[in-house]
């Protein structure tokens, strides 16, 4: 007789639980399966993407910089404290039964800070493109999953986060992300969201230059508005807990893969220093002026316990 093994997945079709049978993940129904190949969970249907996620499945399948994250573990380790702060406040237990989900995390570089510090945790990495699913470790639970389309089982998720991912969506599809987020989280669960920062001037004038094309892999992805994300989170349902602007200390041999990383090698860091010598690389307190000259930000909400 064979092993059934319950998930906390669902068919991104009908939102039906899906059960692990033969290296296959099913409804109990049986009408509805999808394939497990190489350890990667394959929830997304291509011949149905629309023309967004085509272009970003073209963009990262074709990635010439890997196994590399943008940042330095410092960026990580900051995130955590300020994450595991907020989960406190809402009583989630920190060492054991965490479940997380990195939505269009790619390599998974945020998921595998999740793991390092909560160690019994069951994380996962969800993004569209396969060839890039391969390179996170397979710790991790990898989906290949349309992030606007229902992926877990409502309440299943402790914490969630949207790691430089929302900006390759438009508005509608960052909607849609988020209010799957939302269904996801358990009340209580907090959802991070760091994101390019769109009001900071030099990234402006550099979405408009020629050398555009040195930093940005994708043609059409574009730096988000903290505050409308915020006003959005709102409207679904969640409950901002915090919101800072930050220069983030870049991976050195990142940046080197970059065509002119003469150039910019210099202006990522002058930033980061120059962020440290204002305001301290991670203030707790909104100030206005960090939003104009701040790479980033890094906003954290949390689902509200229903009204008894």
């Amino acid at each position: 007789m064979t092993n059934k093994q319950t998930t906390v997945l669902v068919s991104p079709l009908s939102r039906l639980p899906l059960i692990l049978q033969d290296n296959r993940l099913i409804t109990n129904d049986g009408k509805e399966s999808f394939s497990v190949e190489q350890g990667i969970e394959l929830l997304l249907d291509r011949s149905s993407a629309d023309d967004t996620l085509n272009q970003e499945m073209k963009v990262f399948d074709n990635l010439n910089v890997r196994g590399l994250s943008y940042f330095r573990p410092l960026l990580y380790q900051k995130m955590i404290k300020l994450l595991c702060n907020h989960l406190k406040k809402t009583g989630v237990e920190l060492k054991a039964g965490l479940r997380f989900a990195e939505l269009g995390g790619g390599e998974g570089h945020c998921a595998r800070y999740i793991l390092k510090n909560f160690e019994q945790a069951e994380v996962f990495v969800c993004d569209a493109s396969m060839s890039t699913l391969k390179y996170a470790p397979h710790s991790l639970r990898r989906i290949w999953a349309d992030i606007t389309k229902p992926i877990f089982a409502p309440k299943t998720l402790q914490t969630a986060a949207f790691w430089v991912s929302l900006h390759h969506l438009n508005e509608k599809q960052r909607s849609l992300a988020i209010e799957e987020a939302f269904i996801a989280l358990e009340e209580g669960g907090v959802l991070i969201v760091f994101e390019p920062n769109d009001a900071f001037i030099l990234r402006r004038l550099l979405y408009i230059s020629p050398l555009r094309h040195d930093v940005y892999f994708d043609d059409r992805e574009e730096a988000v508005s903290l505050t409308k994300i915020e006003a959005l989170a709102k409207e679904i349902g969640f409950e901002p807990l915090e919101t800072i602007y930050l220069n983030p200390p870049y991976n050195p041999s990142f940046v080197r893969q970059l065509k002119r990383s003469y150039l910019y090698l210099p202006i990522v860091e002058s930033l980061h220093v120059l962020s440290f010598m204002l305001s301290g690389i991670y203030t707790r307190k909104h100030i206005k002026y960090m939003r104009h000259l701040s790479l980033y930000g890094m906003s954290f909400f949390r689902k509200p316990y229903r009204s008894l």
